[in-house]
């Protein structure tokens, strides 16, 4: 079964919507191959390290009733814990090991789908994402479209699917243009990508932008490296990365 025959068999369209370009350009090209009916739009909700005013921009640019998770901690409480339970090992996740994208995005988002999946009495669903192979070699490797194992138990089968997998940033651009649409603010602020205001994947130029606008929280990552004698990313510090002037 591909995509086209799911997407006619009546599958749950589950589209995991993060507030950045890709996620908007992913759902406007949705509505055009979806029935609406089938598509559930959900946000996976990351509290105080998350961009302000992404949950309003998503609503303002969908068509759909958004579905807003949220995990039972933040990214600054899971290394706190993680120091704490174990002072000798590395708390902070890394580009390896992205504890951040497991236990507060895809867990919420997955036990959402089961749970949805089973209030509507669904069987087959697919679980949309807006990777693009442009954006790393280990993206570039993923594939459209596969079985979901983890999700499909029970009675339930699930794919993911990546539609957007093969477009380059300027298509994903122009899409959101074309659909009457604006990208994220931030990104007119000069951000490559969104996700936490600090991600461990944020270039230079991302990092810099969110200590600006965001002094408060960029004080409590530096405050956390500070305490747990651990740094932000392998190679350095947030503070390294953003420049002296928030030192």
């Amino acid at each position: 079964m591909n995509h086209t025959e799911a997407i006619e068999a009546g599958a749950v369209v589950f589209v995991s919507h993060s507030g950045g370009k890709d996620s908007q350009a992913m759902y406007a090209h949705l509505r055009g191959i979806v029935p609406a009916d089938q598509i559930v739009v959900v946000h996976a909700n990351l509290g105080e390290v998350e961009w302000s005013g992404v949950i309003g921009h998503i609503e303002e640019n969908i068509g759909h009733t958004l579905n807003v998770v949220k995990a039972g901690k933040t990214l600054l409480e899971m290394v706190e814990r993680r120091f704490e339970s174990r002072p000798d090992v590395p708390c902070w996740p890394s580009p390896k090991h992205r504890q951040c994208t497991s236990d507060l995005k895809r867990g919420p988002i997955q036990k959402f789908i089961r749970h949805e999946m089973k209030r509507r009495g669904a069987t087959l669903a697919i679980n949309a994402m807006g990777l693009r192979a442009e954006e790393s070699s280990a993206r570039a490797k993923r594939p459209v479209w596969q079985l979901n194992k983890t999700l499909s138990k029970a009675g339930r089968t699930v794919h993911d699917w990546n539609p957007i997998h093969d477009w380059s940033t300027a298509k994903v651009f122009n899409t959101i243009r074309d659909y009457g649409q604006s990208p994220f603010w931030a990104y007119a602020k000069g951000n490559e990508r969104l996700s936490c205001v600090f991600c461990i994947m944020g270039c230079k130029g991302d990092l810099r932008n969110g200590a600006e606008q965001n002094p408060e929280l960029v004080a409590k990552y530096i405050a956390l490296e500070k305490k747990t004698g651990y740094t932000m990313f392998p190679d350095g510090s947030l503070a390294d990365r953003i420049g002296p002037k928030q030192d």
